[in-house]
Formats: structure tokens, C-alpha cells, sequence
């Protein structure tokens, strides 16, 4: 009878967020490539694949969770964890779910302090979190990945990319195929070997390796880039209004080359030994030459920064 007292003194004395939190356990039998959409507010999400052709949540749902919603329609898989509308408990860890899907699959996940881990997926996928982190790995398709605050981190991607981050970090390793990037004061780690590469940047920091890029577009507002090209290189468009771009390849590419350094930019050509020109009564520097066949095309422009071109 003491030991019975205990017990329950003991649990009077857990949070009553502990308490609450309820386990699952359910799965439901889907097409050979269902369409999952998942939205959980909070909590940390792993997606998992297997041969099956069903979907299975296992976890923990959110402390303050009103039930879970797991439904079938057709061929689209709804998953929810519900929560009242105002949540006053910030402390709160949220849900922790495994969820498991068919390789091919396509998925729609939306959180707000949700971390998402996901790989070895193939179709359509969306992950769009507001201060959680994305780490995403051996995704085939058409891919976007978004975050305002925190960070993703994304290895062996491949297909069409979207990558868009406001104040965090992407760092992406190995991806394939086209590939955009969009950042208003985070920054950018990548490694990527897809031959169709745009990225834009507010106020962020670039610094990438772009080792088998074909078409490349860079647009920085007042941030700066600086980018590692093979010599292969077809088409580069790179502008910035107050930040400095760095371009250098590998070896001397065979390309026509135009720069505006606009009223208070700098260029700096370290390829061959042409000096950029100033206007007459103004500041302003431009520069055009060619290397070699002048097979490819590489146009810089800026207002207030530096742009650089050189072998390393």
C-alpha cells in the first residue's frame, strides 16, 4: 500500500504536459505512390522508407494534443496532429514521430518549430518549416526545401532543387541536376555538381564549389559571393548591387567576358591582362575581352561592389 501512495505521489508531481502526451501506432494501406500530407506544428518528424505499400505513424504526439488525424482519401494520406489554437506552453517538446512511406511517394510537410529529417525518397516533395531545421539526404525528383530560421543541411539530391532559407544556413553536398537557391541574410555552403545553378542572395554570405555547373546565374544584393567554376563553363550571369563577387575556375575558360562595374564598382581581372576602363567624367570601370575560341559567355555586373575573375 505504501509503495501504491508513492507511486501515485510521484506522478502527481510529473508535469501534467507529461502525462499527457499519448503514444501511436497506426498505419493505413495506400497506392503504389500515394501523396502524403503532413502538418505538425511543433516537435521533431523523422520519414522513413520501406517496401510497403502502406504508411505507419509511430511516437509521440504533442503534450498538448487534441488526437491525431490519419486518414485516407483516394490516394492522399492526411496526417495531423492537433492542437489547440492557442499554445501558451513554449517549453513544450512537441511531437516525436517516426513516420514510414513508400520510396515513391509524394510529400507535403508543413511545421512552425518543427524539425524534419527525410531521405532515400523519390517524387514531388515539400518541406516548408518556419524555425525548424531540414535535414534531407538521396531525394530523386522535384525537390523544395524551406525554412525561415533555422538551417538545412542536404546531401545527394537530385533532379529540380529549391532550396529558401531567411536567417539560416544551407549547406548542400552532392546535388544533381538544376538547382536554386534563395537567401535574404543566411548563408550558403554548397558542393553541388548540377550544370544549372541560380542563386540569389539579400545579405547573405555564398561560398560555393560549383564543379560541373554548365549555366550559372548569381544575383547579391549587398552580400558576398565567392565561387569556385570548372573551365568548361557555357553561360554566367552574375550581378550584385553592393556586394563582391568572386569568380575562379579551375583553368582559363574559353569565353567572352563583359564587366560593368556600374558608378562606384570595382573589377578585377586576374585571367589575362586587360584593364578595365574608366569613364571620362566619371568613376565607372567596364572591361570586355576573350579568351581562347570564345566558346562561352561570362557577364558580371555591380553598383557599389567588386567583381574578381581568376584561375586558382
Amino acid at each position: 500500500m505504501k509503495r501504491f501512495i508513492s507511486a501515485l505521489v510521484a506522478l502527481s508531481m510529473l508535469p501534467l504536459s507529461t502525462l499527457a502526451a499519448e503514444q501511436v501506432n497506426k498505419t493505413l494501406d495506400v497506392s503504389t505512390m500515394p501523396t502524403v500530407h503532413i502538418e505538425i506544428i511543433r516537435g521533431n518528424i523523422d520519414i522513413e522508407t520501406w517496401n510497403k505499400p502502406q504508411v505507419k505513424v509511430t511516437g509521440t504526439l504533442d503534450e498538448k494534443s487534441e488526437g491525431l488525424l490519419f486518414e485516407r482519401n483516394e490516394d492522399s494520406i492526411r496526417i495531423k496532429d492537433k492542437l489547440p489554437r492557442r499554445l501558451n506552453d513554449s517549453n513544450a517538446k512537441g511531437s516525436n514521430l517516426v513516420i514510414m512511406v513508400p520510396r515513391k511517394v509524394n510529400l507535403d510537410a508543413d511545421g512552425v518549430s518543427t524539425d524534419f529529417q527525410l531521405g532515400k525518397l523519390e517524387g514531388d516533395i515539400d518541406v516548408e518549416t518556419v524555425s525548424g531545421n531540414v535535414n534531407a539526404t538521396q531525394i530523386n525528383g522535384a525537390s523544395t526545401l524551406s525554412s525561415v530560421s533555422g538551417n538545412i543541411n542536404a546531401a545527394n539530391l537530385s533532379g529540380k532543387i529549391k532550396f529558401s532559407a531567411i536567417s539560416g544556413t544551407i549547406k548542400d553536398t552532392n546535388s544533381n541536376g538544376r538547382v536554386r537557391y534563395t537567401l535574404v541574410s543566411g548563408n550558403l555552403v554548397s558542393t553541388s555538381n548540377a550544370e544549372d545553378i541560380e542563386a540569389e542572395l539579400i545579405s547573405g554570405e555564398l561560398e560555393a564549389q560549383f564543379s560541373k555547373v554548365k549555366q550559372l546565374e548569381v544575383r547579391v544584393v549587398s552580400g558576398d559571393a565567392q565561387i569556385k567554376l570548372p573551365g568548361d563553363i557555357e553561360r554566367v550571369r552574375a550581378e550584385s548591387v553592393s556586394g563582391d563577387i568572386e569568380l575562379s575556375f579551375s583553368k582559363k575558360p574559353s569565353a567572352s567576358f563583359e564587366f560593368d562595374g556600374g558608378p562606384g564598382g570595382d573589377i578585377s581581372n586576374r585571367l589575362t591582362h586587360d584593364k578595365p576602363k574608366k569613364q571620362k567624367y566619371t568613376r565607372a570601370e567596364s572591361l570586355s575581352f576573350s579568351t581562347g575560341k570564345a566558346s562561352a559567355s561570362v557577364k558580371m555586373s555591380t553598383i557599389s561592389g567588386e567583381l574578381t575573375v581568376r584561375t586558382r
